[in-house]
């Protein structure tokens, strides 16, 4: 066990969770709990990483932190490196891909310097959470009771999670224009605040997710936190206790993942119905871009390419067929939403 401390806290790791955070490096998972934080520390975090060819979530490491600064999580993410970068057989080549972390200020800030060159990706939970925290039941029903279109520059806003990030922002722009055009004073107030926190107080590469579509959320540690409260009987444990669970959590991690190398098995992913349904709109929106801009634009151009047209108008044609995909993805969202 490598088990690495100070005054900021404890890093619980093996030489087998070094390796295997050298080998998978495409998307890690990162997330505090502070009830099952033993006595002295103020917080628990588990780092997991995504197996691909299992599609399986394994412990990478555990995090036992005396606060939540960025000086924290700082110590955390370089001590995590300096054991890869020490015990393992690639030295030097460890950088995470894609990080998967709640929005938090000093997380973010941590990642920057110690991995600069990593996507931070946020999660779609939590960004659908805080959409429903501003909008409480009594604004529903007077948007819903006014104009149903309301709703729909409501949960549209959520479809921005979906499309180009290019176009994000002129899709927006439709939204709010048409939330001014019903003169709605609660709807107004939430656009504004959308506008201030997701479209210009948050990086949109951060909670845009077009084509990473599978995944999306950070549930593989919040999945993981709630495994934790099962495993122990009372909130704040002795540390004692603590760690002798933690090594079974790094054991039982570390088992899992030789079975599935020697079954040589995916785990059944569970189908979900509401992912479904909006992974079909998006593709028939996806297919329908691309003969777009195959009708538009040079035969021998890169598909995957995105580029502004602004001066053949296609720029705009574009926008608005990301708009339509927009509200198809609202008409589906409120049906859940609200049903």
């Amino acid at each position: 066990m490598l088990a690495s401390h100070s005054d900021l806290g404890i890093i619980l790791q093996t030489r087998q969770q070094a390796e295997l955070c050298s080998l998978y490096q495409e998307r890690y998972f990162f997330d505090g709990t502070f009830d099952f934080a033993p006595f002295y520390f103020y917080q628990m975090c588990p780092l997991r990483l995504f197996i691909p060819q299992y599609k399986s979530y394994e412990l990478g490491a555990i995090a036992l932190l005396t606060g939540k600064t960025t000086q924290h999580y700082e110590y955390t993410f370089q001590t995590i490196k300096d054991n890869i970068n020490k015990f393992t057989m690639r030295p030097g080549s460890f950088y995470p891909i894609n990080i998967h972390v709640d929005e938090e200020n000093a997380i973010i800030a941590a990642i920057q310097k110690v991995f600069p060159i990593s996507k931070i990706r946020l999660c779609y939970f939590h960004f659908s959470n805080n959409i429903k925290k501003r909008v409480h039941n009594s604004v529903f029903k007077d948007m819903f009771n006014s104009n149903s279109y309301s709703l729909k520059c409501v949960f549209g806003c959520k479809g921005l999670y979906f499309i180009p990030q290019i176009y994000v922002i002129p899709v927006f722009e439709l939204l709010y224009e048409k939330a001014k055009e019903i003169n709605n004073i609660n709807l107004i107030n939430f656009m504004d605040y959308f506008a201030k926190q997701w479209i210009y107080g948050t990086e949109i590469s951060y909670w845009n997710y077009y084509k990473e579509f599978e995944i999306k959320t950070n549930n593989a540690s919040e999945s993981y936190n709630n495994k934790i409260n099962n495993i122990f009987e009372h909130k704040r444990p002795f540390i004692y206790h603590a760690l002798y669970e933690y090594r079974n959590m790094i054991k039982d991690s570390l088992d899992n993942y030789t079975q599935n190398i020697m079954n040589h098995g995916i785990q059944e992913v569970i189908k979900d119905p509401l992912r479904n349904a909006i992974k079909n709109i998006l593709d028939k929106y996806e297919e329908d871009y691309h003969k777009l801009r195959r009708d538009n634009e040079n035969q021998d151009m890169d598909i995957e390419s995105e580029v502004y047209y602004d001066s053949d108008g296609l720029y705009e044609l574009y926008t608005r067929h990301w708009f339509k995909c927009v509200l198809s993805l609202a008409d589906l969202i409120i049906n859940i939403d609200l049903s």
